[in-house]
């Protein structure tokens, strides 16, 4: 089942598992590719990337863009700094670099109309503004409009049955 209800619950076993202080998240595996100890069958198909043998190559797999949506801004070093479920319908968390400086949420939203999120930042570093990225049925690690804004918190729209990214880099310090 290689669509985007099953890239979605990988998503969702991964946060889980990052919201109860796993340090890092391991795929299995990485491409389809041949194994000597797997008979009867000797090819592994599980991979994020899927080989297509009549042409001899690889092409991503639904949920090879789902689990960017946390590997590509959850950097390592990074440390949770807050989780959040509302219900089965909205799961966040969030995650802060204290050396790129990157506050990063990603979150799950399972309903089938938009949600209303509210972030607040308050004991985070300042930043004016936070790049949006989406993973759903269609699209793809999509990059939405940036949601910018001043003071400690924003509200911003999820779409439905999705996966999204909400990320930002502190602004320096002046003075």
């Amino acid at each position: 089942e290689y669509n985007y209800d099953f890239a979605k619950k990988s998503v969702g076993f991964l946060l889980d598992l990052l919201k109860n202080n796993a340090r890092a998240g391991i795929a299995w595996e990485g491409y389809d590719s041949y194994y000597e100890h797997h008979a009867p069958s000797l090819f592994s198909y599980w991979g994020m990337l899927a080989y297509a043998p009549e042409t001899r190559t690889y092409h991503p797999r639904k949920n090879f863009y789902a689990i960017q949506q946390v590997s590509r801004f959850v950097t390592p070093g990074s440390r949770r700094i807050f989780s959040s479920d509302t219900g089965e319908t909205l799961k966040t968390v969030a995650f802060y670099d204290s050396l790129q400086r990157r506050i990063t949420l990603v979150g799950i939203n399972e309903r089938s109309v938009p949600v209303k999120l509210h972030v607040s930042l308050s004991g985070l570093p300042r930043t004016d503004y936070f790049q949006k990225y989406i993973t759903n049925t269609t699209e793809n690690v999509s990059k939405a409009d940036d949601i910018v804004f001043s003071g400690e918190s924003f509200n911003t729209t999820i779409p439905p049955n999705c996966i999204f990214t909400l990320t930002s880099t502190a602004a320096e310090k002046s003075g």
